[in-house]
This record gives C-alpha cells, sequence and structure tokens, in this order.
C-alpha cells in the first residue's frame, strides 16, 4: 500500500490535478477525476486528469447534467463499478462520445459525504481486459476511498475551494426572520 501526502500538495488546481496524476500512476489507472457538488447551492468543482480536448467536448455537450457516472454514485454511501450503470439510458450517450476520444467505459467511482452537505467524488477508469479490471478494482479500492476522503478533506480545507462549496451560514437574526416568514408573517 502506498502513502499519498496530501500536504504536499499545492492547494491549486495543478496541485490537486498533480495529485490525481500521481494516484493513476501508482495505482496503474489511465484516468482520475475529482469533483464536489454543493447540494444547496449546485457550486460543482472539478479536477480531472483527462485530456483538454475531452474537457471541452464534455463541457460542450453538457454531460455532466446527464452522465450516470457522475450523479448516480453521489446518491451511494459505496464505491460504484460502472458495469452496474449499463443500463441507465445516458450511459451509452455519453460513451459513445468518449469513445472518440479513447477513453473506455469502464470504471469506478467512490463518493464522499462532507460535513457541509457538500458530496465529493474519485472516479478512475483502466483500458483493460474484464479479468484484469476485477483484480485490479479489488486490489485499490482501498486505496481509493482513503483517497477520496483524504483529497476531499483537503480540498475541503483550501481557502478558495473550501469556501465555494460551503453552505453559507446563517446569523441567528437570519434564523429568526426565516421563522416568522414561515409563520405567515411579513
Amino acid at each position: 500500500m502506498e502513502i499519498f501526502d496530501l500536504d504536499s500538495v499545492d492547494k491549486t488546481e495543478e496541485g490537486f490535478t498533480s495529485y490525481l496524476n500521481d494516484l493513476c500512476e501508482n495505482l496503474e489507472l489511465d484516468y482520475a477525476t475529482y469533483c464536489a457538488v454543493n447540494t444547496v447551492s449546485d457550486q460543482v468543482i472539478g479536477f480531472t486528469t483527462y485530456d483538454d480536448a475531452w474537457k471541452e467536448h464534455y463541457t460542450s455537450q453538457r454531460f455532466q447534467n446527464i452522465d450516470p457516472t457522475l450523479h448516480l454514485p453521489m446518491r451511494s454511501i459505496a464505491p460504484i463499478d460502472w458495469q452496474r450503470l449499463r443500463e441507465h439510458r445516458d450511459f451509452d450517450r455519453v460513451f459513445e462520445h468518449a469513445r472518440d476520444f479513447k477513453i473506455k467505459d469502464q470504471g469506478l467511482s467512490v463518493p464522499i459525504h462532507g460535513p457541509y452537505g457538500e458530496v465529493g467524488l474519485i472516479s478512475v477508469t483502466r483500458d483493460c481486459s474484464l479479468g484484469t479490471w476485477e483484480k485490479l478494482r479489488k486490489n485499490v479500492i482501498t486505496e481509493l476511498q482513503t483517497a477520496a476522503v483524504s483529497l476531499h478533506d483537503t480540498v475541503m480545507q483550501s481557502d478558495t475551494l473550501g469556501y465555494a462549496l460551503r453552505r453559507p451560514q446563517l446569523s441567528s437574526r437570519e434564523c429568526e426572520v426565516l421563522q416568522w416568514a414561515e409563520a405567515g408573517k411579513s
């Protein structure tokens, strides 16, 4: 088991992407993505090792709104192998485009539920036979879960990124005003 030291990671997009690259190299994976969503504000941040061409295409097609490898794992507490998502109506829609960028539909998503209501996710892929994938998945799942929690915590502790995902705190007066409004008062 390899130890990944997040204290030495620069708390910037480049630092987090570098961390994902190291994770891929150490665990023999092709690509890795981290994203976090504030479920209250719907703000999303993310970092990935995918090529810029795929990132631009993915965004221009607005796949972030339909990608089952993103949305379905965020509703889970356990890692989800993408084999389970193949029957979802949008799976083929996303991956017929991904194949054009030489991205395979074999992967794993590890969700993280944070203390501010935000949900994080690390997704990884590997182009290999199904048998090799099964062995690899079993060998790396524990390290991926640990890496996911650690990375999410580090992102949340970083000033700029963590602030973007935290729920705004209401003052006691704001809470009181909301309670009066709920009671029908003006």
